[in-house]
Formats: structure tokens, C-alpha cells, sequence
């Protein structure tokens, strides 16, 4: 209000005052407020004037429009928003500075606003409810105050209304209008919901502190749109914050919120120093292995890998997310070795076998044997890459028969088991042409012969005859190696003993416990020799069956009729039935460390010995 209205109404007044209020004593309100008109200093009211001046405008107890004073006080009162919001405000002890000075400011709307500033006053201290208008006049289109205003009453009645102000406020100090972001705030329920409001403050802090021209409307209606508001704060924080980093979020609001590991991801790039940018539409946009991403990223930061590398090892690993444990095995075997970038980018050229071929490459450099062909023929089975490159190595220095290498890769998975025994053959001084055709064609998949040449040797049985009559029982390598165990546990592996357990392979563990062998050394009786456990493990539990099959707990006992029916279809009779069943069992209890027939024969002769 203007000093100017105030004259105006008492000029108005003096020019229709009655002709006794000329002559006699003035009319005491008027008095007083034209006292107060004298002493104002102020083209504008401030609150504090304004406030004097509603104090004696409700002073006044007589209000008629009969009486020119009573009409000079309603029409200044009018322009405070009333007598009914003045008394209002003053019955409850709310009639302050700035509660008439914004009734003044909307005084068309003022009887209303009493009522709701009673009500946010039981909740607000009197110092904010300041800010509260401000947040109420902080509009685009000023007829959306009584709008703004009462949703503002009703959220200082909810938990969220700390809160929500500090939205409010936060957003109006950077442009954005009430009108505009309470609409959006109420159609998410923000106003109901106290953490997601208390989450929603704590984000927009974060923009604000770092880009206060992110504070968008916008950004504010895409942020509200998410789904995750702790998730979406807990990222902010860590990463680069800009527009573009907000819209990978926006655009990606159904995938990331699934990804729980990111934030573990970007922590490690954080720590590392690495830019995080080039990988934000990986991370946030598409389904990946997040856990073996975070594990990845945490050990390739610790290794010490060149930096020129780093650009090409972790667009690896986001493109091959589920194969990045593999990749970067694959990174700390080449770093280790001093690998360079075309070992790096040969090995990530199969994600899976990456870490493999990683080793045979460094086994082959070691060797002084890397180069294009050997390269190719590791890489020609990557799952069985060292044991290629190892075979290579092993049949290089015997100068053996090249189509050798060949019928390897049909077997690549004997490549490492027939390499080292051909080493062993070399270092003996036995790597003659026929040992080596019979080694490499025995389609080896075990270490059962490469452990029983070194039993041998270190029982001094070792030369070619041996070897010979060896090589030609490599069927039955397994049962072989765990009978001569045996009887090296007992020092009794010599050339008479092994000639025996080699003539009769199959039963080679029992006859090394005829002979006296044991399954474990004396002195270290927790070494166990598996082959033996399950001889041991099938005879015993053949003997269960036998017994239970005696007493006829297994199979119902059968009629003439029924048993010439039976052997008529099958073409077998029933006990004979009921005996393969048993063995079957039994042989299965295994744990698969000797050959398929042995364990059978092991089983067959338990059972035939009980009945």
C-alpha cells in the first residue's frame, strides 16, 4: 500500500465528514490514523507500517457505512484484505508483519489465506512461515496462488512438509515457479511420501551444488519419474555431473535400476582414475553381468598394466561382460609376462578362452616358438589353447612326425596329458618314434601314466621293455597306476610285482592288495590313492546289495508263469536281470577314478563270490 491511498481516503473523508466533526472534537480513529498518516516517512508501507495501520484499523469497533468514518476505514481495510481476515489473524494472535503483508499483497483471496496461515502456523515457525510465501508467490500464472497455497497448508500437516518447503525453496531460488513443480511434486505422490520427498531434496542438492543450470523443470519431471530415488542419488553423486549424464539416466530408467553392482563399478573407476563417460550408456542402459563387471574393474585396477592399454582392456569387458573374469585373468597373465597389444588383442579375440589363450601365448614366447603357425594351432581349440601350445613345444624339440600335431587337434583335450609325458619320455632318454606314436594315439586324459613312468622310474623298473609291455595295457592306465600306487606305498613296486599287476590290468589293485599294498603310505596315512578308495568303496558296497538282494528286499518273488513271460520278452531271466541291476549300482558308486570296466569286473567278482 502507498502513503498516497492513505491521504486520499482521509481527504475523501475530510470533504464528507458531518459539519460537527468540523466544529467539535475529531472522531478518534480518524484522529489516530491520521496521526499515523503524519508520522509516516514511507512511499511504501513496510510490514511494519502496514501492520500499525491494521491494528488501528480493526481498532475501530463501531463499522457502519453510515458513518463517513466507518466508510474511510472499510475502504483502507478492504485493501489488507478485510475486517473478517484482519480479525481472523488477530482473535488467534497470528496478526504479524508478514502475515498483513501478504494478506495485502491478495486481497481478494485474504479471508481464505487467514484461515490457511492459521493452520500452517501451528506447524511452521513463524521465521519460515516468510519463506512459505514466497514459495506461494513464486508463480507463472499468479492466479494459482489459492492453488499453490493450500497444497503448501496441507503438506505442513504430513511428515514430508520439512521436507517439501526445502524443495520448494531450493527450486524457486533457482527459477522454477510453484505453479509449475507442485503439480508434478502431487501427481507422484511426493507430498504423501516423506523419504522419497526427503531423497528428492538431497537430489536436487546435489545438482545445485554441482550445476545450478541443471535445475530444470525438465530434469525435475524426468527425476520424478524414476522409480529408484536412493539408487538414482547414491550414482549422482559418484559420477561426472552434467546434462548428458542426467539424460543417460532418463533414457535408461527401466534398465539401470536392475544393475545393482554399478555403483560398485563406478567406484572402482573413481578410485582407478578412470573416465567413466565412454561407459555410462553401457552401465546404465543395457542388461549386463554387473557383478562380474564390479569384480573385473576392482582387479584391473590393481594390476599394473600399461596405461595406453587400459582404453582397449575395458571396452572389452563391457562388450563381454559375462566372459569379464576370463578377460581379465587373461590381462593379469600378459601383464605379469610383459605381454604387448597383439597378445592382448589376440586373446580378447575369444572372450571365453581369453585367459587361455593368454597362457599359451606367453608358453609359446617362453619357448621361442611364437609365431603365426603356432599361434593359429593354439588358438584352433582356445579351451585347450596351453595344452596345444605345450604339445607343440614337446614335439618340436623330438622332431617327431608332423602329422602328429594334426591328430592332436582331434583330441585337443589329450594335448596337455600326452605332452608332458612325452617331456617325461624325452628326459629318460625313451622318446623313440613307437613310444611316442602309441602315446599320442592313446588319446590320454588323465596324468594316471605320466604318474605311474615316474613310479616306475623311481622303482628303477623303467626302460623299454617295461615300456613296452606298458604302453600296450594304456586302456586300462588308471586301474594300473592305482595298483602300483599300492605297492609303492609298501616299497614293493619291482620289476617281478609290476610284471604281474601289468599281465592282469584289470585286476591290478587286487592284486597289489594280495601282494601287501596299501591305499596310503604308513607314515602319511591321509594321502589317499583314489583309484583305490573306489575299488575299496564298489567291493564294499556290492557286498550291501548282495546281502540285501539274499534276503529279498529288492525284487518281488516271481510265478512259473510270470518268470517264462519275463525271459520270453526279454530274452534274459529274471535273475540274470537282477544281477546287471546290482552291478550297475554298485559300479556307480564309484567316483569315476578307475575305468568304466573295472569297476564293472570289481563288482561282478564281489557278487560272484557271495553267491
Amino acid at each position: 500500500m502507498k502513503r498516497l491511498t492513505i491521504k486520499k481516503s482521509l481527504e475523501r473523508y475530510d470533504s464528507n465528514k458531518g459539519y460537527g466533526r468540523t466544529l467539535i472534537k475529531e472522531e478518534p480513529h480518524i484522529k489516530e490514523l491520521r496521526a499515523f498518516y503524519k508520522d509516516l516517512k514511507e512511499e511504501n508501507l513496510s510490514s511494519s507500517s502496514l501492520l500499525k495501520l491494521a491494528q488501528i484499523l480493526i481498532g475501530k469497533n463501531t463499522r457502519t457505512h453510515t458513518q463517513e468514518s466507518g466508510k474511510t476505514f472499510e475502504e483502507l481495510v478492504v485493501k489488507l484484505g478485510g475486517y473478517e481476515a484482519l480479525d481472523t489473524l488477530d482473535a488467534a494472535g497470528q496478526l504479524n508483519e508478514e502475515n498483513v503483508a501478504f494478506l495485502e499483497r491478495h486481497p481478494s483471496e485474504a479471508v481464505e489465506l487467514a484461515h490457511l496461515i492459521l493452520s500452517i502456523s501451528k506447524k511452521v515457525p513463524t521465521p519460515d512461515i516468510k519463506d512459505l510465501f514466497s514459495a506461494a508467490e513464486k508463480l507463472d500464472n499468479p492466479k494459482q496462488l489459492m492453488y499453490v497455497f493450500k497444497i503448501i497448508e496441507q503438506c505442513t500437516r504430513t511428515p514430508s512438509g520439512a521436507a517439501l518447503y526445502n524443495i520448494l525453496t531450493l527450486l524457486n531460488q533457482h527459477g522454477l515457479n510453484s505453479d509449475e513443480v507442485l503439480p508434478i511434486l502431487e501427481a507422484k505422490r511426493i507430498l504423501d511420501e516423506v523419504e522419497s520427498a526427503i531423497k528428492i531434496n538431497q537430489i536436487l542438492l546435489a545438482l545445485a551444488a554441482k550445476d545450478s543450470s541443471l535445475m530444470t523443470l525438465h530434469n525435475l519431471t524426468h527425476i520424478l519419474q524414476l522409480e529408484n530415488y536412493p539408487i538414482f542419488y547414491e550414482l549422482l553423486v559418484l559420477l561426472p555431473l552434467n546434462q548428458k549424464t542426467l539424460e543417460s539416466f532418463f533414457q535408461a530408467k527401466d534398465t539401470w535400476e536392475n544393475n545393482y553392482w554399478t555403483k560398485h563399478i563406478i567406484t572402482n573407476f573413481n578410485k582407478a582414475g578412470w573416465d567413466v563417460t565412454p561407459f555410462l550408456d553401457v552401465l546404465l542402459r543395457e542388461e549386463i553381468n554387473d557383478w562380474e563387471l564390479k569384480e573385473a574393474t576392482a582387479k584391473l585396477s590393481q594390476l599394473k598394466v600399461k596405461p595406453e592399454f587400459i582404453s582397449l582392456i575395458l571396452q572389452t569387458i563391457f562388450l563381454h561382460s559375462n566372459e569379464s573374469a576370463a578377460l581379465i585373468d587373461a590381462v593379469e597373465i600378459l601383464s605379469k609376462e610383459n605381454g604387448n597389444e597383439d597378445f592382448l588383442k589376440v586373446s580378447f579375440a575369444i572372450p571365453k578362452y581369453s585367459n587361455l589363450i593368454a597362457q599359451a601365448l606367453v608358453i609359446l614366447r617362453e619357448a621361442n616358438l611364437y609365431h603365426e603357425t603356432t599361434r593359429v594351432y593354439a588358438c584352433t581349440r582356445p579351451e585347450y589353447a596351453p595344452g596345444l601350445a605345450q604339445f607343440w613345444i614337446q614335439s618340436s624339440k623330438i622332431q617327431c612326425n608332423p602329422e602328429l600335431r594334426a591328430m592332436m587337434l582331434k583330441y585337443p583335450q589329450c594335448a596337455s596329458f600326452t605332452a608332458d609325458v612325452i617331456d617325461f619320455l624325452r628326459k629318460k632318454n625313451l622318446a623313440h618314434e613307437k613310444n611316442i606314436n602309441a602315446v599320442c594315439k592313446a588319446q590320454l586324459n588323465n596324468d594316471a601314466l605320466f604318474n605311474l613312468l615316474a613310479l616306475m622310474s623311481e622303482a628303477n623298473i623303467l626302460d623299454q621293455k617295461t615300456l613296452d609291455v606298458l604302453l600296450s595295457q594304456l586302456s586300462l592306465i588308471k586301474t594300473l597306476y592305482s595298483g602300483a600306487k599300492c605297492l609303492a606305498n609298501v616299497d614293493k613296486l619291482d620289476a617281478a610285482n609290476f610284471d604281474l599287476i601289468v599281465s592282469n590290468p584289470i585286476n591290478a589293485l587286487e592284486i597289489a592288495e594280495v601282494l601287501g599294498g596299501t591305499p596310503s603310505p604308513k607314515e602319511y596315512s591321509f594321502i589317499k590313492n583314489p583309484g583305490a578308495q573306489d575299488f575299496a568303496t564298489i567291493r564294499r558296497n556290492t557286498k550291501i546289495l548282495c546281502q540285501g538282494h539274499r534276503q529279498g528286499l529288492f525284487f518281488q518273488e516271481m510265478s512259473s508263469i510270470q518268470k517264462q513271460s519275463f525271459e520270453k520278452q526279454r530274452k534274459i531271466t529274471p535273475a540274470k536281470a537282477q544281477e546287471d541291476i546290482i552291478l550297475k549300482i554298485a559300479q556307480y558308486t564309484g567316483d569315476g577314478n578307475l575305468e568304466e570296466q573295472t569297476e564293472h569286473n570289481i563288482a561282478q567278482q564281489t557278487y560272484s563270490s557271495f553267491f
